[in-house]
């Protein structure tokens, strides 16, 4: 961590931070915006913008997105939801922007990504079987 203040400072920064971080993944399905999660940590939205990159080393969009679709592929894996249900309780508006999303982050396709699960699934569960 980079951050070039006092140590009492740095600390509370990083609480603050934390806090904001926690505000996130408490609504990763609602769309929060940068002020909503400012204000849970306390800080401007510049102020905690800039401090978030910096003790996370990502962007506030980006750190969303990549949880949003962590969530989604735990939710493909683990239930029988259907992609448009998952694409909504992971928090995207729409299952094409659910799809393009994954696209731009190299993550396969929904539907295959389900495929692969259960066909992995399928054959851990023949190797125990035998």
């Amino acid at each position: 961590m980079a951050l070039s203040w006092g140590r009492s400072t740095r600390w509370e920064i990083l609480r603050r931070v934390s806090r904001g971080r926690d505000c996130i993944e408490s609504h990763l399905p609602d769309h929060v915006t940068l002020r909503d999660v400012g204000r849970a940590a306390a800080m401007s939205d510049f102020h905690f913008h800039r401090s978030f990159v910096e003790v996370f080393g990502k962007t506030l969009h980006e750190y969303t997105t990549r949880r949003r679709l962590a969530l989604a592929r735990d939710l493909l894996a683990s239930t029988d939801l259907t992609i448009g249900d998952v694409s909504f309780a992971a928090g995207f508006g729409t299952p094409t922007s659910f799809s393009a999303t994954s696209r731009r982050h190299e993550a396969p396709n929904p539907t295959a990504f389900r495929q692969t699960r259960r066909r992995s699934r399928a054959a851990g569960q023949d190797r125990h079987a035998a």
